[in-house]
């Protein structure tokens, strides 16, 4: 993958490693239940 973007409808799309790791990465939320408030 290359820093930058694709031209129009190439196929190609935004690469480097910041958006490997978002592609490969999933959100959660965890939520606990606290009895300090």
């Amino acid at each position: 993958w290359m820093p930058f973007g694709g031209a129009k409808k190439s196929g190609m799309g935004v690469g480097g490693i910041g958006y490997s790791m978002k592609d490969m990465t999933l959100e959660k939320l965890l939520v606990f239940k606290s009895g300090a408030l």
